[in-house]
């Protein structure tokens, strides 16, 4: 049994948001709801072809890098959580195990996400309930096949996500594919579609 969700009804989204709560249509245990805005740190960098902003540990990065964009980072110096350690899943996939969480948001700073046009690679985790997975902002993405069609965690997901089961309680994925916005009909909906042409575990929080 992993510490982190025994007896734990908070979800697993807030260790990695950069606001507080949950997603605004899910109960979380501090009664918040999801904001897409974070708080920015300072000392960033600048890329080949653009600009970045941000980087303090707790704060969020973005800027562009040959035509791409980054979001999110490890915080700085620090690693991706307070205490950690490597190992692998139950399944044998390598991941970063997390044995204490960051005292302030962002909780876990996973290595920052990159957009480039329509291709992603995002850090993230699934909602079994809403059948979506969500980044470390809190926006909702509707996972779909090679055909455009909707793909359900309890039926079936992408290879990498080893769904149906327990594992988004306690993983943060690394998901690379496509993404495609659309308007999913306003808040607690998806606001675009993911195409996924590679995921697995990144990182267990213990």
């Amino acid at each position: 049994m992993h510490r982190w969700h025994e007896g734990s009804r908070l979800c697993l989204w807030v260790v990695l948001a950069l606001a507080s709560g949950c997603p605004s249509t899910n109960t979380a245990a501090d009664g918040g709801t999801a904001s897409n805005s974070g708080t920015s740190g300072t000392g960033g960098s600048t890329g080949t072809g653009g600009s970045s902003t941000g980087g303090g540990a707790g704060g969020t990065t973005t800027g562009s890098s040959s035509g791409g964009t980054t979001s999110g980072g490890s915080g700085g110096a620090g690693g991706l959580c307070q205490a950690q350690h490597a190992g692998q899943t139950s399944d044998g996939d390598p991941v970063v195990i997390c044995d204490q969480l960051y005292a302030q948001r962002p909780l876990v700073r996973p290595p920052a996400d990159v957009t480039s046009g329509s291709n992603a690679t995002l850090y993230g985790v699934v909602d079994l309930v809403r059948g979506a997975f969500f980044d470390r902002l809190g926006n909702q993405y509707l996972v779909v096949d090679t055909q455009g069609s909707p793909m359900n965690p309890v039926v079936s997901y992408p290879a990498g996500f080893e769904m149906p089961s327990n594992r988004g309680l306690y993983l943060i994925y690394r998901v690379a594919g496509t993404v495609t916005p659309f308007d999913g009909g306003g808040p607690g909906t998806p606001s675009a579609t993911l195409q996924v042409s590679g995921a697995a575990p990144a990182i267990l929080i213990d």
